[in-house]
């Protein structure tokens, strides 16, 4: 029977079913009493038994001849004595073999009953034993798994993890981990696993246990989850731009600004190494970041001249406005406090709430400093476009002060890669 226990051999079951029933001591305490019973016996028969002759019989050759009689009636005696005692220890571990036995085919029975694959492994990750299920499963013979390597049974793609996580099951730490199975038909099954190391009894690992639960539906439930999401950012976005290109056209100088600030952000947030989730926050607030500008009369924000107190008071006011129109929208990231927080400076001259240092979010502090090239190297109502020059003396004057340092870098390094350029655009637009 391939089960996960049939490889035990019947004398160490054995043996095993004796040292359950007596136990390390008594191993040694029984034979040791009966060899001093035995010998306590012996003693006394040879000390009282001449003392009751030489009571009983007078005559010396009659005493002879009952000296050797009582030797012989003592051998007889210890013989059926010894005899029941063997018998009755060896009809002892018999019956306890026996419940081992019909234990071991029961633990058997269960784990082949178990919808889970198990195997264990030894020391050097060749497979050992298996239930029913892992071979049911996967379409194997006991012939293709015995003694092979439990990594010819996955992927390319998977097997340098699954060697690491079995190096580490082996040196004597449990792990749980992912892994695509291939069947004997080439399927490939995506499966849990939970190891476990085996130890010896003296604390040396021997093996491992492997126990494996089969998650295609769990998987295709994540992949369709993960379609559905995709769909949802989708359709964000597009409410997002089209949010965007209303404001932008109610003044035609900010055409495309959002745009433009939204790509410059995006190339120093990746040269400063943050990750995907978050650069995907930092473009939805980048592409909406003037949205508060709603709010903001289109005769103020097209005034060719300079801005009064109170209308630069109102402009003031925008970020703080977008917070308001975002923050009814149930975000993944922190999109309306980005939007909020793009104006504040580092070193605390900014607005709307003049925050400084770290208690602006990085991803306010990347926006800002794009916003403040893209803004400068365009065209204003009040002014023609500063150029990439002067909006990147800007950020090196304004470095560890107005700006983070390390921000301000990965904008100048943007620059001066040659990689990012925004004067072709901002002029083609100045043309039109």
């Amino acid at each position: 029977m391939d089960n996960f226990l049939a490889n035990i051999p019947r004398k160490e079951l054995s043996l095993a079913a004796k040292a359950l029933r007596e136990g390390p001591v008594n191993a040694w305490l029984r034979p040791a009493g009966i060899a001093g019973a035995y010998a306590l016996a012996g003693a006394l028969w040879i000390v009282y038994s001449d003392a009751l002759l030489k009571i009983l019989v007078v005559n010396r050759d009659a005493f002879a001849a009952w000296g050797s009689a009582k030797g012989l009636i003592f051998i007889a005696v210890t013989a059926v004595v010894i005899f029941f005692l063997l018998r009755r220890s060896t009809t002892a571990e018999v019956r306890t073999a026996r419940a081992f036995t019909q234990s071991r085919h029961l633990n058997a029975d269960i784990l082949d009953a178990l919808p889970d694959i198990l195997f264990t492994l030894d020391e050097s990750g060749h497979i050992k034993t298996w239930n029913h299920q892992a071979l049911a499963a996967t379409g194997y013979n006991p012939g293709d798994v015995a003694e092979k390597s439990v990594l010819e049974f996955t992927t390319p793609e998977d097997k340098p993890h699954a060697s690491e996580t079995l190096a580490t099951v082996l040196a004597g730490r449990p792990m749980a981990l992912r892994l695509r199975v291939r069947y004997k038909d080439g399927t490939v099954v995506p499966y849990h696993f939970v190891s476990v190391p085996l130890r010896s009894d003296d604390g040396h690992v021997i093996g491992a246990v492997f126990d494996g639960r089969d998650i295609s539906a769990e998987v295709r439930g994540e992949n369709a989850l993960r379609r559905s999401l995709r769909g949802y950012e989708h359709i964000l976005e597009q409410t997002i731009s089209a949010i965007a290109a209303l404001v932008e056209q109610r003044d035609r100088y900010l055409a495309g600004h959002q745009e433009r600030v939204t790509q410059l952000a995006l190339a120093m947030a990746q040269r400063m190494g943050l990750d995907p989730d978050r650069c995907h926050g930092l473009r939805l607030a980048a592409l909406c970041h003037d949205i508060g500008k709603i709010h903001v009369p289109a005769e103020i924000l097209s005034k060719p001249g300079r801005l009064s107190a109170a209308e630069f008071a109102m402009i003031k006011r925008h970020p703080h406005i977008g917070y308001e129109i975002l923050n009814k929208i149930d975000f993944p990231w922190p999109v309306a406090e980005i939007v909020r927080q793009h104006h504040e400076r580092y070193d605390g001259s900014g607005y709307p709430r003049r925050l400084s240092g770290d208690s602006i979010r990085l991803e306010a502090q990347i926006l800002g400093v794009a916003d403040v090239v893209e803004a400068m190297m365009s065209h204003r109502p009040y002014r023609p476009g500063l150029g990439a020059d002067v909006a990147l003396e800007e950020i090196r004057n304004g470095r560890g002060t107005r700006y983070n340092a390390q921000v301000a870098d990965a904008c100048l390094a943007a620059f001066s890669a040659g990689g990012f350029k925004l004067d072709a655009v901002v002029e083609s637009r100045a043309a039109s």
